[in-house]
């Protein structure tokens, strides 16, 4: 346990690893590049949520200032915090933002895993200013679901039989393309003033595209995005009408938490919202924003590439969807809570490998 009310206003150091709170003003962590190339380390053991007996905490009054330095955090194998979980690792206790970053651990990086929790780095936690480790989910971003039709089972004599032979990419998959979507869209749903979907479809499917953007002009609140690095999942849904019957064109699923590479698929934004990456989503949604500007007006976009996408073939040698008379795209949280645009015909463009349309 360190001494409360030691002043550090330099601190070159190789490594630091309180091991209850240490109390400080001013402090500047690191080496400075012209004194010495080399980083140093701060170390955080995290035993359990209280801060002091279970984890470490450098407790500044004044500015924090990091260079030169990498963070290593230790999760305990005996204690797994629940998702949502923070550990305040340095609370900043003054109103100024923390200069610099850990060379280890940028913006939204994870800093420790476990078998079913991430810690994930924020250098605007707490009251605004504080650098806080959150607990996020570590399942993987999509889990592939067995059926008995397609894994190989054994025959009476022990023969094993052949699994089917994969779809094409540029189709639905084998349940169908409404996927995690309805057959139908959603009957409540906030509706936008200005969008846009693009959708190319290529002979090589890797370079099938999509692009939807929604945008309105009336408030909302954060709470109806929940907390897609935790346990809020997104499915986006695509219906094409024919003679006025809807049918889902696209269904495509984006998980709740998970870790890509070595960061978290979903990264929260403070109080402006969240974002998601995966270039290898299973999918295809590489990226999706759901971001409040400063006086709470929600605008969302979603990118979606590649063979994963399973864009469904064009309608006929003339359109890729039929449009009758209009096209519905959802985005819809396991909240309930659902985002919809209405396109009517007729569309900007409606060409077998190009559809465009727009609102207004």
């Amino acid at each position: 346990m360190y001494d409360a009310g030691l002043v550090l206003p330099w601190l070159p150091l190789s490594t630091l690893a309180p091991s209850g709170v240490l109390s400080t003003n001013n402090v500047n962590l690191g080496y400075p590049a012209a004194i010495d190339p080399s980083y140093g380390r701060l170390e955080i053991g995290i035993n359990g949520p209280a801060v002091g007996s279970d984890y470490g905490q450098l407790n500044v009054t004044g500015t924090v200032t990091l260079q030169q330095i990498d963070l290593a955090v230790t999760l305990s194998p005996a204690y797994t915090p629940s998702i949502g979980q923070s550990f305040v690792i340095v609370a900043n206790d003054d109103t100024d933002a923390v200069s610099g970053a850990f060379h280890n651990a940028p913006e939204g990086a994870v800093v420790a895993t476990s078998a079913t929790v991430a810690l994930q780095i924020s250098y605007v936690g707490g009251t605004g200013n504080d650098i806080v480790l959150t607990a996020i989910n570590n399942a993987p971003a999509d889990t592939a679901t067995q059926t008995p039709g397609n894994t190989a089972t054994g025959s009476p004599t022990g023969t094993p039989t052949a699994s089917p032979t994969p779809a094409p990419s540029n189709t639905p998959p084998a349940d169908g393309p409404a996927g995690p979507c309805g057959t139908t869209p959603q009957d409540t749903c906030d509706t936008p003033t200005k969008g846009l979907l693009n959708v190319n479809l290529s002979s090589n499917s890797h370079r099938n595209s999509l692009l939807w953007k929604w945008q309105n002009t009336a408030p909302t609140t954060l709470a109806r995005f929940g907390n897609p690095t935790a346990d809020t999942s997104y499915s986006l849904c695509i219906y094409d009408y024919t003679a006025s019957v809807p049918g889902a064109a696209v269904g495509a699923p984006v998980a709740a938490g998970g870790i890509c590479g070595r960061r978290s698929c979903w990264r929260a934004s403070g109080t402006r919202g969240f974002e998601y990456r995966n270039a290898a989503d299973p999918h295809g949604i590489t990226h999706l924003a759901l971001e409040l500007g400063a006086t709470g007006l929600p605008k969302i976009e979603i990118d979606g590439r590649g063979a994963d996408l399973r864009l469904p073939p064009p309608v006929s040698a003339d359109q890729m969807l039929h449009q009758d008379p209009k096209v519905t795209v959802q985005l819809v949280n396991s909240l309930g809570n659902c985002w919809s645009l209405e396109f009517p015909a007729p569309a900007r463009k409606d060409m077998p490998a190009h559809f465009r349309a727009t609102l207004p």
